[in-house]
């Protein structure tokens, strides 16, 4: 699964999304963002982690 953010221009920064999108969600968001004015609008992959094993993390005696 791709794990999806979308980057843009606001007030003289670069902002990027807290929230994962899937790949349709993403386009959507795009689209709102360049609707209200929003520059550099991207769409950007970004590394997915996934869950800790029950024995991960977990320190040896």
């Amino acid at each position: 699964m791709q794990n999806l953010k979308v980057e843009w221009d606001q007030d003289g920064r670069r902002v990027r999304s807290v929230v994962s999108y899937s790949e349709t969600a993403a386009a959507t968001r795009k689209t709102d963002l360049v609707a209200e004015g929003r520059t550099g609008v991207e769409i950007i992959e970004t590394p997915a982690f996934g869950k800790r094993g029950a024995s991960e993390g977990t320190a040896q005696h």
